[in-house]
């Protein structure tokens, strides 16, 4: 778990099982899949889709706050503003998934 500031907004954020799940019923998409698209801005910075970051983000909140949160759209809409230059924040959202999903046996243990 780790707190994220999205425009002038802290977070937690996790992510665990469920934010897979809660991001595919949501988005009828992968989560892991859409992680992945980001290694594609190595070669094409064009590629950035900045709507995926804010859904990783909403599904680690929804994890993190026990589901309790609302729909994608009206919390998207409760958000004053986005700072895509802030680049702790989209950090932190893709760290926290890459650790989340990504973990090694020993890691698990610790």
């Amino acid at each position: 778990m780790r707190e994220i500031k999205i425009g002038n907004k802290d977070y937690k954020v996790v992510a665990s099982p469920i934010t897979l799940f809660f991001y595919k019923k949501e988005f009828k998409t992968d989560l892991l899949g859409d992680l992945m698209s980001f290694q594609k801005l190595e070669n094409d910075v064009s590629a950035f889709d900045s709507v995926i970051v804010l859904q990783m983000a909403w599904a680690m909140i929804k994890t993190a706050s026990a589901g309790q949160i609302v729909n994608f759209e009206q919390w998207l809409n409760s958000l004053e503003y986005v700072s895509f230059e802030d680049s702790e924040m989209m950090t932190n959202v893709i760290e926290e998934a890459t650790d989340g999903f990504f973990r090694s046996r020993e890691q698990t243990q610790k």
